[in-house]
């Protein structure tokens, strides 16, 4: 009789995070690219994962290569920025302050805080988030 080994595993996937550090709900899609055959033939595949509140997160599972994208709650095609999963890349931040410099950051801030924009709880989570970022190392459970 024929020995039955164990397969082997060959899973490449893990576990992806995405944290939304604006002061609006945003929408995050898997993006599969154009449909190549069928009648929907050309048409993007897009599948929404979730909708994130403001310094919330969500995840999902993913493997390399898989991209993904965040818009606005109304509209997903008013696209706000794109990742692309990675073996080195699991955890994505939408902060749309990022490209300010750190005093333009902290100004704005202040004036969202002051306009009543978001609250002093979401500006704690905000800077807890941007902390974890740039300190400390993701880990997914």
């Amino acid at each position: 009789a024929a020995k039955v080994g164990p397969a082997p595993l060959s899973f490449t996937g893990f576990a992806t995070k995405f944290i939304n550090l604006s002061t609006q709900p945003v929408k995050l899609y898997w993006d599969a690219g154009r449909i190549s055959s069928g009648p929907r033939e050309g048409q993007m595949h897009t599948v929404l994962i979730g909708t994130v509140q403001s310094m919330e997160s969500i995840g999902t599972a993913s493997h390399p290569g898989h991209q993904f994208f965040v818009a606005t709650t109304y509209d997903k095609d008013n696209v706000l920025d794109r990742y692309t999963a990675t073996a080195d890349e699991q955890v994505w931040y939408y902060d749309p302050l990022e490209d300010l410099s750190l005093e333009k950051r902290v100004e704005e801030m202040d004036k969202m805080t002051k306009d009543k924009k978001w609250t002093a709880k979401q500006r704690f989570g905000r800077e807890a988030w941007m902390v974890n970022q740039s300190f400390s190392r993701d880990y997914l459970v």
